[in-house]
């Protein structure tokens, strides 16, 4: 049955290709996502565990929080769609091996190498864990290893959705006995992100000798009694020469006392990087040992005098003791791209555009993201040793330009007097990088509602209808934006909700797709938020807002270009105020009017001196953001001169608080780079509309009264005191420049 998949289009959108590999929730195979032109892996569930609702529900919220996790070594999650097949999460495809296969192939993993790849599997999963996600299922086969090493970490959460309704463990074949903890195998319902710990140190165990500590011949029983009470060979009965330091790395890992286990990802990933350390020293010190032995150790019988041997010997300890002293302590790298020009950032911090020659760069660990508009992010990572010389070629993939099919209207011309109607509309695909659509042709309001709009799903579904009814688009990559209250950059629950039905409505026959914002984007010279929509593979951007108006709330959508942010249509809906009145979302963001009031304060005087510029972003753009309770709110900031800063962030209680310690200081070697504040700030209540307002001035700012609680550093003053603190009357000293910047933002509890 399996096989007669191949070949198939399901959910109209994605066309099998093969099988990529089968397993306890059921198969996953390799298709082509034709609407954004790339293949995607599909896990299709077994339709047998389909039927159980419970386990439905479980497998939905868990691909919704996976879905979130946003980390370069850990596979996407596209979407979780409905087929003619059954339920299957669409995510990336990634062309490599898996981690089991090169072992099989290879045998043991070189210490460098295995330490490249473990490293990177720690961060992935460190990640989850700050997400309140625990893998449960890792072992090499749930490692893929694409080009360079580079890791990406897959199934995350569904060993945890696989176990019973009882909360007994369901143990699946395929070898997962092997890499389960103690604690797992016991079946306790309340395993921690400690289980995974053991699974990567049991992963690392097999990595680095080529084989697991049980025997062909073991039973099941026999493996879990050894897991239980801990009586596994040392690895380096197995394979001697492992440095002893990742034997104790490897041996903490696996330890069956869950409180002398590493604690964290974090904690076991610096002890690889302390082992790394030690190992390559101990390398060293190996190699000139030895030279000097077999230098010093070699018998003379030449007839020349003592003293010349003596010398000779004097050089050589002298050499040695040098050497160590003298090796490079960077490394250099040269980086081209195909095609050449793009942007280059090296953990985090931009380098410059390809071609790259001869970069200096510190020896460890390089993560790059390669960003060129137009086509997709690329991201690898790689370990250069002190000394060492690396020179890389990296493909880029361009996202292919969506062609717009544009239904011509009915035309009249005029031939020796005689009038001739065209009767028939004429399909013509039109690339959308060689022809525009003409603005008269597509922002023609249409005001009559064809059926009556009773639900915010009938109001999405009106909206998207219109929207394509009027650009004759048959295909796109659209980006939508949560709708904002009377024109202004404040949200609302609502906004939130009607961005969800939004996206399922627009993607209803035609072939759109929906995209998300990219996590990272280095905007250079562009719109902040047109460079997250280039980014994110978009093509187009849906935007909205609405208003309450005496006889109902009129709702204006728009539908911009990404190329050249123009707009292409629009589409205009009035609805009855009682409409939603079963629904438990606010439309009208409940600290709305303060945060109206404030904003009007806050402008007022506000100083923006000619020569310092200042940019400030989110991780989800500038303008029209939301965010959920639980998500992470990441700061990024960019000025072209060194200089100070102040961060003040609005609760939604009206409260003021610092975001970062005062006078933060961006120095020259930051300047004109995108640069991220330290720490993640995570959504919580209160819920409603926030401002963070962010100051910057080539002088330091005055000191302002705090009080510190609950973590906060709230502000003493009231706002025009604390503004007028902060603005004082320094900007009219010569020399002195001062920018100010804000970002407006809404949490939303749900």
């Amino acid at each position: 049955m399996e096989s007669l998949v191949i070949g198939k289009v399901i959910d109209i959108n994605y066309k099998i290709s093969e099988i990529l590999g089968r397993g306890g929730m059921g198969v996953v195979y390799k298709a082509h996502d034709m609407t954004l032109d790339r293949d995607v892996a599909l896990k299709m569930m077994d339709a047998r565990l389909a039927a159980d609702g419970s386990f439905l529900r479980r497998f939905q919220a868990e691909a919704k929080a996976l879905a979130k996790l946003q980390n370069p070594n850990i596979v996407t999650i596209h979407a979780l769609r409905e087929s003619e097949l059954g339920f299957c999460i669409v995510m990336e495809f990634v062309k490599g091996m898996t981690l089991a296969d090169v072992i099989k192939q290879t045998g043991p993993l070189p210490f460098g190498r295995a330490l490249h790849i473990f490293r990177q599997i720690l961060t992935a999963v460190g990640h989850a864990h700050r997400e309140g996600i625990i893998h449960r299922d890792i072992k090499p086969s749930n490692i893929m290893l694409a080009e360079g090493d580079f890791v990406k970490v897959t199934d995350f959460g569904l060993a945890k959705i696989q176990q019973s309704s009882t909360g007994t463990v369901t143990v699946g074949t395929g070898g997962t006995l092997f890499y389960m903890s103690p604690e797992q195998l016991k079946g306790l319902a309340n395993v921690d992100h400690r289980g995974d710990i053991y699974s990567i140190g049991m992963a690392l165990y097999e990595s680095v000798t080529g084989t697991l500590p049980f025997r062909d011949t073991d039973s099941d029983f026999a493996i879990r009694e050894a897991i239980v009470k801990g009586s596994i060979l040392p690895p380096d009965k197995i394979k001697p020469d492992l440095p002893k330091e990742l034997v104790k790395v490897i041996t903490k890992a696996i330890d069956t006392d869950l409180g002398k286990r590493f604690q964290s990802a974090t904690e076991m990933w610096k002890a690889l990087e302390k082992c790394d350390t030690i190992g390559k020293a101990e390398k060293e010190r190996r190699v000139n040992d030895k030279t000097v032995t077999i230098i010093a150790a070699k018998p003379h019988r030449s007839k020349k005098p003592l003293y010349v041997v003596s010398s000779l010997v004097a050089l050589l300890v002298i050499g040695y003791v040098l050497w160590p002293i003298t090796f490079p302590a960077n490394a250099l790298i040269s980086i081209q791209t195909d095609p050449p020009g793009s942007v280059v950032l090296m953990n985090g911090k931009e380098i410059g555009a390809t071609p790259i020659m001869n970069h200096e760069i510190a020896a460890g660990t390089v993560v790059l993201q390669i960003q060129k508009p137009r086509y997709a992010l690329k991201e690898t990572s790689l370990v250069v040793d002190r000394g060492e010389s690396v020179s890389i070629s990296i493909p880029l993939t361009e996202i292919p330009a969506i062609a717009e099919q544009v239904t011509k209207p009915e035309t009249t011309s005029q031939s020796t007097g005689d009038t001739k109607e065209g009767k028939s509309s004429t399909t013509e695909a039109i690339s959308a990088s060689e022809k525009r659509i003409e603005k008269e042709e597509s922002t023609v309001t249409e005001q009559v509602i064809p059926t009556p709009i009773r639900s915010p799903g009938d109001l999405a579904k009106y909206l998207a209808s219109s929207l394509k009814k009027k650009t004759k688009i048959a295909a796109a990559r659209v980006l939508v934006e949560p709708f904002t209250y009377q024109d202004t950059k404040i949200a609302s629950p609502f906004s939130k909700y009607l961005k969800t039905e939004l996206e399922g409505k627009l993607t209803e026959g035609e072939k759109w797709g929906i995209v998300h914002h990219a996590s990272f984007v280095n905007p250079g010279s562009k719109d902040i938020d047109q460079a997250f929509a280039e980014a994110s593979g978009a093509s187009y951007v849906v935007a909205g807002t609405y208003w309450d108006q005496p006889d109902g709330v009129k709702f204006v959508a728009t539908l911009h270009r990404v190329s050249d942010n123009r707009e292409i249509a629009t589409a205009e809906a009035m609805v009855r105020s009682d409409t939603f009145n079963d629904t438990s979302l606010r439309l009208k963001p409940q600290n709305f009017e303060q945060v109206v009031d404030d904003l009007k304060v806050i402008s007022t005087d506000e100083t923006n001196v000619s020569g310092l510029k200042l940019d400030v972003w989110t991780n989800k753009g500038a303008d029209n953001l939301v965010f959920s309770k639980g998500e992470k709110m990441q700061v990024y900031v960019r000025v072209n001169k060194p200089c100070y800063m102040r961060f003040m962030y609005q609760l939604a209680n009206g409260k003021r608080t610092l975001l970062t310690d005062d006078n933060f200081y961006i120095d020259e070697s930051r300047v004109n780079l995108p640069y991220k504040i330290p720490g993640e700030f995570q959504c919580d209540a209160p819920f409603g509309a926030e401002v963070l307002q962010v100051f910057a001035r080539t002088e330091k700012f005055d000191p302002i009264e705090i009080v510190e609680q609950d973590e906060y550093q709230y502000l003493k003053e009231d706002l025009k005191d604390f503004l007028f603190a902060t603005r004082g009357m320094k900007r009219i000293r010569e020399g002195v420049l001062q920018s100010e910047a804000r970002v407006v933002l809404t949490t939303v509890e749900n």
